[in-house]
Protein backbone atom coordinates (compact mmCIF):
# COMPACT_ATOMS: atom_id res chain seq x y z
CA UNK A 1 0.00 0.00 0.00
CA UNK A 2 1.04 3.65 -0.44
CA UNK A 3 -0.03 6.72 1.42
CA UNK A 4 -1.90 9.52 -0.64
CA UNK A 5 -0.18 11.98 1.23
CA UNK A 6 3.15 12.20 -0.30
CA UNK A 7 2.01 12.59 -4.15
CA UNK A 8 0.75 15.05 -5.83
CA UNK A 9 -2.82 13.98 -6.38
CA UNK A 10 -4.15 13.98 -2.66
CA UNK A 11 -6.69 12.10 -0.84
CA UNK A 12 -7.04 13.99 2.17
CA UNK A 13 -10.14 15.70 2.31
CA UNK A 14 -10.80 17.71 5.40
CA UNK A 15 -14.14 17.39 6.45
CA UNK A 16 -16.41 15.90 9.59
CA UNK A 17 -19.28 15.91 11.70
CA UNK A 18 -20.39 14.98 14.63
CA UNK A 19 -23.19 12.67 15.00
CA UNK A 20 -26.98 14.29 15.54
CA UNK A 21 -30.69 12.81 17.33
CA UNK A 22 -30.83 11.91 13.19
CA UNK A 23 -27.96 9.65 12.83
CA UNK A 24 -28.78 7.47 16.00
CA UNK A 25 -31.04 4.57 16.52
CA UNK A 26 -31.78 2.96 19.64
CA UNK A 27 -32.05 -0.83 19.39
CA UNK A 28 -32.98 -2.96 22.99
CA UNK A 29 -31.18 -6.16 23.45
CA UNK A 30 -32.28 -9.47 25.12
CA UNK A 31 -30.44 -8.08 28.07
CA UNK A 32 -33.33 -5.45 28.64
CA UNK A 33 -35.79 -8.04 28.83
CA UNK A 34 -33.95 -10.00 31.42
CA UNK A 35 -33.31 -7.38 33.58
CA UNK A 36 -36.86 -6.03 33.68
CA UNK A 37 -38.88 -9.28 33.67
CA UNK A 38 -37.37 -9.82 37.91
CA UNK A 39 -38.20 -6.15 37.94
CA UNK A 40 -41.77 -6.78 37.50
CA UNK A 41 -41.56 -9.46 39.48
CA UNK A 42 -40.44 -7.52 42.27
CA UNK A 43 -42.64 -4.73 42.26
CA UNK A 44 -45.67 -6.86 41.94
CA UNK A 45 -44.56 -9.13 45.13
CA UNK A 46 -43.82 -5.84 46.65
CA UNK A 47 -47.35 -4.11 45.98
CA UNK A 48 -49.48 -7.11 47.15
CA UNK A 49 -46.96 -7.46 50.34
CA UNK A 50 -47.03 -4.32 51.14
CA UNK A 51 -43.37 -4.13 51.86
CA UNK A 52 -41.74 -0.75 51.32
CA UNK A 53 -38.38 -1.75 51.16
CA UNK A 54 -38.77 -4.41 47.82
CA UNK A 55 -40.90 -1.45 46.45
CA UNK A 56 -38.05 0.88 46.50
CA UNK A 57 -35.96 -1.35 45.66
CA UNK A 58 -37.92 -2.27 42.18
CA UNK A 59 -38.15 1.35 41.65
CA UNK A 60 -34.73 1.87 41.91
CA UNK A 61 -33.92 -0.84 39.31
CA UNK A 62 -36.59 0.42 36.71
CA UNK A 63 -34.66 3.75 37.03
CA UNK A 64 -31.94 2.52 35.86
CA UNK A 65 -33.23 1.87 32.39
CA UNK A 66 -33.44 5.26 31.45
CA UNK A 67 -30.40 6.21 33.25
CA UNK A 68 -28.33 3.61 31.11
CA UNK A 69 -29.73 5.24 27.83
CA UNK A 70 -29.35 8.53 28.59
CA UNK A 71 -25.18 7.80 29.49
CA UNK A 72 -25.10 5.80 26.35
CA UNK A 73 -26.61 9.14 24.06
CA UNK A 74 -24.66 11.56 26.20
CA UNK A 75 -21.56 9.83 24.79
CA UNK A 76 -22.91 8.96 21.28
CA UNK A 77 -24.34 12.86 20.57
CA UNK A 78 -21.33 14.82 19.44
CA UNK A 79 -19.12 11.85 18.34
CA UNK A 80 -16.80 13.92 15.83
CA UNK A 81 -15.65 11.52 12.97
CA UNK A 82 -13.14 13.39 10.42
CA UNK A 83 -11.36 11.83 7.52
CA UNK A 84 -7.40 11.74 7.35
CA UNK A 85 -4.83 10.32 5.03
CA UNK A 86 -5.69 7.56 2.56
CA UNK A 87 -3.64 4.56 1.57
CA UNK A 88 -4.49 3.01 -2.13
CA UNK A 89 -4.04 -0.81 -2.67
CA UNK A 90 -4.01 -3.78 -5.05
CA UNK A 91 -7.69 -5.26 -6.24
CA UNK A 92 -8.06 -8.21 -4.00
CA UNK A 93 -5.91 -7.43 -1.09
CA UNK A 94 -7.75 -3.41 -0.02
CA UNK A 95 -7.25 -0.20 0.88
CA UNK A 96 -7.13 1.83 4.45
CA UNK A 97 -8.58 4.81 5.49
CA UNK A 98 -7.58 7.00 8.60
CA UNK A 99 -9.90 7.95 10.85
CA UNK A 100 -9.96 10.81 13.31
CA UNK A 101 -12.08 10.37 16.40
CA UNK A 102 -13.35 12.91 19.27
CA UNK A 103 -15.96 12.15 21.58
CA UNK A 104 -17.23 14.83 24.13
CA UNK A 105 -17.71 11.92 26.76
CA UNK A 106 -15.93 8.77 27.78
CA UNK A 107 -16.41 5.61 24.87
CA UNK A 108 -15.11 2.70 26.00
CA UNK A 109 -16.68 0.39 23.92
CA UNK A 110 -16.92 1.98 20.48
CA UNK A 111 -17.52 -0.27 17.42
CA UNK A 112 -17.02 0.26 13.94
CA UNK A 113 -19.43 -2.33 11.15
CA UNK A 114 -17.53 -3.27 8.03
CA UNK A 115 -17.90 -5.96 5.56
CA UNK A 116 -15.27 -7.70 7.48
CA UNK A 117 -17.23 -7.84 10.44
CA UNK A 118 -17.33 -5.56 13.82
CA UNK A 119 -14.10 -3.31 14.22
CA UNK A 120 -13.22 -2.30 17.99
CA UNK A 121 -12.04 1.02 18.38
CA UNK A 122 -9.35 2.17 20.59
CA UNK A 123 -11.26 3.60 23.86
CA UNK A 124 -12.29 7.13 23.62
CA UNK A 125 -11.14 9.81 26.35
CA UNK A 126 -13.28 13.04 26.63
CA UNK A 127 -11.79 15.74 24.34
CA UNK A 128 -8.97 13.52 22.95
CA UNK A 129 -8.10 12.57 19.12
CA UNK A 130 -7.84 9.28 18.07
CA UNK A 131 -6.21 8.22 15.25
CA UNK A 132 -7.11 4.57 13.88
CA UNK A 133 -6.44 3.42 10.62
CA UNK A 134 -10.00 1.75 8.66
CA UNK A 135 -9.37 -1.00 6.58
CA UNK A 136 -11.58 -2.02 3.72
CA UNK A 137 -11.94 -4.12 0.99
CA UNK A 138 -11.25 -3.42 -2.59
CA UNK A 139 -12.72 -6.28 -4.90
CA UNK A 140 -11.77 -4.51 -8.56
CA UNK A 141 -9.65 -2.66 -9.54
CA UNK A 142 -10.82 1.26 -9.50
CA UNK A 143 -12.36 3.78 -6.67
CA UNK A 144 -13.55 2.38 -3.45
CA UNK A 145 -16.01 4.35 -1.55
CA UNK A 146 -17.22 2.44 1.80
CA UNK A 147 -20.35 4.77 1.96
CA UNK A 148 -21.89 5.49 5.35
CA UNK A 149 -19.72 4.54 7.95
CA UNK A 150 -22.03 2.77 11.61
CA UNK A 151 -20.50 3.17 14.86
CA UNK A 152 -22.39 0.88 17.43
CA UNK A 153 -21.47 1.42 21.21
CA UNK A 154 -23.43 -0.87 23.99
CA UNK A 155 -25.40 1.51 26.77
CA UNK A 156 -24.10 0.68 30.24
CA UNK A 157 -24.95 -3.17 31.73
CA UNK A 158 -25.84 -3.78 28.34
CA UNK A 159 -29.89 -2.68 28.06
CA UNK A 160 -29.91 -0.60 24.78
CA UNK A 161 -27.48 -0.69 21.60
CA UNK A 162 -26.89 2.98 19.80
CA UNK A 163 -25.83 2.87 16.11
CA UNK A 164 -24.52 6.09 14.61
CA UNK A 165 -24.60 6.81 10.52
CA UNK A 166 -21.89 8.82 9.59
CA UNK A 167 -21.32 9.43 5.83
CA UNK A 168 -17.60 11.06 5.01
CA UNK A 169 -16.26 11.87 1.67
CA UNK A 170 -13.82 8.47 1.78
CA UNK A 171 -12.13 7.44 -1.96
CA UNK A 172 -9.33 5.38 -2.33
CA UNK A 173 -8.05 3.84 -5.54
CA UNK A 174 -7.18 0.40 -5.74
CA UNK A 175 -4.81 -0.79 -8.78
CA UNK A 176 -5.56 -4.23 -10.89
CA UNK A 177 -3.78 -6.79 -9.94
CA UNK A 178 -0.62 -7.29 -11.86
CA UNK A 179 -0.06 -10.05 -14.06
CA UNK A 180 1.96 -13.79 -13.65
CA UNK A 181 4.32 -12.66 -15.40
CA UNK A 182 5.74 -9.81 -18.07
CA UNK A 183 6.01 -9.79 -21.47
CA UNK A 184 9.25 -8.10 -22.24
CA UNK A 185 8.44 -7.68 -25.80
CA UNK A 186 5.13 -6.32 -24.94
CA UNK A 187 5.60 -4.05 -22.22
CA UNK A 188 9.23 -3.28 -22.32
CA UNK A 189 8.50 0.01 -24.33
CA UNK A 190 12.00 0.42 -25.96
CA UNK A 191 10.60 2.26 -29.07
CA UNK A 192 11.40 0.75 -32.66
CA UNK A 193 14.02 3.35 -33.44
CA UNK A 194 15.85 2.84 -29.94
CA UNK A 195 19.47 1.28 -29.87
CA UNK A 196 19.06 -2.29 -28.58
CA UNK A 197 19.70 -2.75 -24.96
CA UNK A 198 23.18 -2.81 -23.99
CA UNK A 199 23.89 -0.22 -26.46
CA UNK A 200 25.12 3.38 -25.68
CA UNK A 201 22.97 6.57 -26.59
CA UNK A 202 24.45 9.27 -28.58
CA UNK A 203 24.04 12.55 -26.68
CA UNK A 204 26.14 15.21 -28.52
CA UNK A 205 29.87 16.22 -28.80
CA UNK A 206 32.22 17.49 -26.41
CA UNK A 207 36.00 18.65 -26.23
CA UNK A 208 38.31 16.07 -26.40
CA UNK A 209 39.69 14.53 -23.69
CA UNK A 210 43.06 12.80 -23.37
CA UNK A 211 42.53 9.24 -23.12
CA UNK A 212 39.47 9.30 -25.77
CA UNK A 213 39.46 6.47 -28.09
CA UNK A 214 39.96 7.02 -31.43
CA UNK A 215 36.75 5.56 -32.56
CA UNK A 216 35.19 8.34 -30.61
CA UNK A 217 36.90 11.09 -32.44
CA UNK A 218 34.66 12.82 -34.97
CA UNK A 219 37.21 13.96 -37.81
CA UNK A 220 34.62 15.75 -39.56
CA UNK A 221 34.70 18.74 -37.22
CA UNK A 222 38.30 18.16 -36.97
CA UNK A 223 38.53 18.63 -41.08
CA UNK A 224 35.96 21.14 -40.77
CA UNK A 225 38.72 23.34 -38.39
CA UNK A 226 36.06 23.41 -35.75
CA UNK A 227 38.50 21.74 -33.72
CA UNK A 228 39.04 18.21 -32.18
CA UNK A 229 36.15 16.91 -30.48
CA UNK A 230 34.89 13.86 -28.98
CA UNK A 231 31.48 12.13 -29.33
CA UNK A 232 29.60 11.80 -25.55
CA UNK A 233 27.13 8.58 -25.48
CA UNK A 234 24.85 7.83 -22.77
CA UNK A 235 25.17 4.94 -21.40
CA UNK A 236 22.04 2.80 -21.87
CA UNK A 237 20.80 2.67 -17.93
CA UNK A 238 20.26 6.04 -18.35
CA UNK A 239 17.68 5.40 -21.36
CA UNK A 240 14.31 5.31 -19.52
CA UNK A 241 11.85 2.70 -20.62
CA UNK A 242 8.24 3.58 -21.82
CA UNK A 243 5.61 1.24 -20.83
CA UNK A 244 2.96 1.45 -23.14
CA UNK A 245 -0.45 0.91 -23.67
CA UNK A 246 -0.36 0.73 -27.30
CA UNK A 247 2.16 -1.59 -27.76
CA UNK A 248 -0.03 -4.64 -26.15
CA UNK A 249 -1.53 -6.66 -28.13
CA UNK A 250 -4.37 -8.01 -26.00
CA UNK A 251 -7.99 -6.95 -27.07
CA UNK A 252 -9.24 -7.42 -23.29
CA UNK A 253 -8.69 -3.90 -21.37
CA UNK A 254 -8.43 -5.33 -18.11
CA UNK A 255 -5.61 -7.65 -19.31
CA UNK A 256 -3.89 -5.06 -20.27
CA UNK A 257 -3.98 -3.34 -17.66
CA UNK A 258 -2.61 -6.38 -15.34
CA UNK A 259 0.11 -6.75 -17.75
CA UNK A 260 1.22 -2.68 -17.53
CA UNK A 261 0.93 -3.26 -13.58
CA UNK A 262 3.22 -6.10 -13.83
CA UNK A 263 5.74 -4.26 -15.71
CA UNK A 264 5.67 -1.21 -13.45
CA UNK A 265 6.36 -3.61 -10.59
CA UNK A 266 9.22 -5.18 -12.36
CA UNK A 267 10.27 -1.64 -13.31
CA UNK A 268 10.54 -0.24 -10.20
CA UNK A 269 12.69 -2.78 -8.85
CA UNK A 270 15.76 -1.25 -11.35
CA UNK A 271 17.50 1.83 -11.59
CA UNK A 272 16.17 2.67 -14.74
CA UNK A 273 13.59 5.48 -15.12
CA UNK A 274 10.69 4.56 -16.85
CA UNK A 275 7.31 6.02 -18.58
CA UNK A 276 3.85 4.82 -18.80
CA UNK A 277 1.48 5.85 -21.51
CA UNK A 278 -2.37 5.41 -21.10
CA UNK A 279 -5.18 6.77 -23.52
CA UNK A 280 -5.43 10.05 -22.96
CA UNK A 281 -2.82 10.02 -19.86
CA UNK A 282 1.00 10.33 -20.19
CA UNK A 283 3.52 10.00 -17.02
CA UNK A 284 6.91 11.34 -17.79
CA UNK A 285 10.00 8.84 -16.93
CA UNK A 286 10.96 8.75 -13.40
CA UNK A 287 12.02 6.26 -10.66
CA UNK A 288 11.65 5.79 -6.80
CA UNK A 289 8.12 4.91 -5.09
CA UNK A 290 6.76 7.82 -5.24
CA UNK A 291 6.78 7.77 -9.34
CA UNK A 292 5.98 4.17 -8.71
CA UNK A 293 2.54 4.84 -7.23
CA UNK A 294 1.70 7.98 -9.45
CA UNK A 295 1.76 4.99 -12.46
CA UNK A 296 -0.13 2.76 -10.61
CA UNK A 297 -2.99 4.92 -9.24
CA UNK A 298 -2.98 6.26 -13.31
CA UNK A 299 -3.86 2.10 -13.51
CA UNK A 300 -6.30 2.35 -10.96
CA UNK A 301 -8.07 5.52 -12.53
CA UNK A 302 -8.01 4.13 -16.00
CA UNK A 303 -11.67 4.46 -17.88
CA UNK A 304 -13.35 6.23 -14.84
CA UNK A 305 -14.61 9.96 -15.23
CA UNK A 306 -14.06 12.37 -12.46
CA UNK A 307 -15.37 10.65 -9.00
CA UNK A 308 -17.58 12.11 -6.16
CA UNK A 309 -16.42 10.79 -3.05
CA UNK A 310 -19.86 11.38 -1.53
CA UNK A 311 -21.43 9.61 -4.75
CA UNK A 312 -22.61 5.60 -3.60
CA UNK A 313 -20.22 2.82 -4.23
CA UNK A 314 -20.89 1.28 -8.17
Amino acid sequence: MYSTSTIGDTFIIPAGGGLTWADLSIRPTPTLGLFLLPDLVLLLAAAQGDRDPLFALGLLLAALVPVSLGWGLAGMLGLRVRPGRTEQGMAGEGVRFELRLQARRPLPALALVTPRGSLRLPALAPGIPTTFWLPWPAPQRGPVRPGPLVFVHPCPLGLFRLRGRCRLPLLAWAWPRPAARADAAGTAGIAPDDPAPGEEDFRGLRPYRPGDSRGRICWRTLARGQGLLSRDFAPAAERPDWIDWYRLEDTDGERRLSRLCRALLDAGRGDRPYGLRLPGTEITPGRGPLHLERCLIALARHGFSEVDPRGDRP
